[in-house]
């Protein structure tokens, strides 16, 4: 059984009472039906999110190539300090 995270949900009334009424026509408990909600909406921004997760990777590296590009100039820097 996967494990379950309990969380805070608000409705307007109008919003409520048109889950309470799809729950009852269909004989299905409003937790299913607003994990069921999330779940689609999330996947439907699947393809946004793993373009942003990518996008973060690709900066990483670029940014990794940039520190070490940099890394003598800053060492000659400390060396002047010191």
């Amino acid at each position: 059984m996967k494990k379950q995270t309990s969380v805070a949900v608000t409705f307007d009334d109008a919003i409520k009472a048109r889950l309470d009424a799809y729950c009852e026509l269909n004989d299905i408990d409003a937790q299913a039906v607003i994990t069921e909600a999330v779940a689609t909406f999330l996947k439907s921004q699947a393809p946004e999110i793993n373009q942003l997760i990518s996008g973060y990777v690709a900066m990483g590296q670029i940014n990794t190539e940039i520190s070490h590009a940099f890394s003598a100039c800053e060492s000659e820097a400390y060396a002047h300090i010191r």
